[in-house]
């Protein structure tokens, strides 16, 4: 007689948790947003034991506008995906001009308030390439 073979049922094992597709543009943006939490956090400490109440206020326009710029991310894979899904000829316009955009009116922002919020706005806004780099290298492919 034939034994029966029984179905291996996977409950909560680590080959069922590894099936699990790992989007990694959520992977970017919960690196981007730690990044820029913890790079403006460090900035903050220094400048409070200083003194430098101005250079805060730059800090946090500049987080605002880096907050800005991943949203501006975000829109533009939207368009992207939709562009791939319609199979659509047109061209979503480009999210780059709404990026520096929206830099331009932060940094504008911070100037009317003083020179030190516009220098930590700018540290803020340069920070965001110091992220991408990093989470560039982390994720490269080999």
């Amino acid at each position: 007689m034939k034994k029966k073979r029984k179905a291996k049922i996977i409950r909560n094992s680590k080959k069922r948790l590894k099936k699990k597709h790992d989007d990694s543009f959520r992977t970017f943006v919960k690196v981007f947003i730690c990044g820029i939490i913890l790079l403006n956090g460090i900035a903050v400490v220094p400048a409070l034991i200083l003194k430098a109440f101005d250079f805060c206020y730059g800090l946090l326009l500049g987080s605002a506008a880096s907050f800005f710029y991943l949203w501006s991310f975000v829109e533009e894979r939207k368009k992207y995906l939709f562009v791939l899904k319609s199979q659509n000829d047109r061209k979503p316009p480009r999210a780059f001009v709404i990026r520096y955009l929206s830099w331009a009116v932060f940094l504008g922002l911070s100037g009317l308030i003083s020179v030190y919020a516009l220098a930590g706005t700018f540290y803020s806004l340069f920070m965001i390439r110091i992220i991408i780099y990093f989470i560039a290298y982390k994720t490269r492919e080999i």
